[in-house]
């Protein structure tokens, strides 16, 4: 079975980024967990956030991990559950959190901007809308039409560009 190919693109926006950062360090850190519990092995990751805030991964803990490497056959105990992925948890619900913050006070503009438009007094080609005449009223009528259908058309072509 093989994987299709993707293309890596940069992450120009820096909360998906953060975001982005932490959803595979939990996996990581997960995925380590699951092999650390399955082959009673230790293991110390250290990574470097975009935020510059080092996370690690300890088991059973850094030093004995690293002192390790002076003695690969040392016996090592068992471990107990890493704070960090606790802490990659809530640092991955903090960024979630300032993207909904910031969703939320767009939608408040984009409200209040529509509602200054509703209290905007309505005119077409200098006239309030109220006194218009029918032939007036039958070209902006037209107008909207066109308007609508390009609309339509848009909506049709990002669909199928899905």
């Amino acid at each position: 079975m093989s994987r299709e190919k993707i293309e890596i693109k940069d992450i120009e926006k820096k909360s998906s980024q953060i975001e982005t950062f932490f959803e595979h360090l939990d996996g990581l850190f997960r995925e380590v967990d699951a092999q650390v519990r399955l082959c009673n092995f230790g293991v110390g990751i250290l990574v470097d956030s975009p935020t510059g805030q080092p996370y690690v991964f300890k088991c059973p803990c850094f030093n004995s991990v690293a002192a390790c490497f002076g003695n690969p056959y040392s016996r090592r105990s068992k471990r107990s559950s890493p704070s960090s992925l606790r802490q990659a948890r809530i640092l991955k619900s903090q960024a979630k959190l300032d993207r909904l913050t910031d969703d939320l006070e767009r939608q408040k503009e984009i409200e209040e901007f529509l509602d200054r438009q509703l209290e905007a007094p309505k005119s077409y080609n200098g006239k309030k809308t109220i006194d218009l005449t029918l032939e007036e009223l039958i070209a902006l009528k037209e107008k909207f039409e066109v308007v609508l259908d390009n609309m339509k058309h848009n909506n049709t072509e990002m669909k199928e560009a899905t």
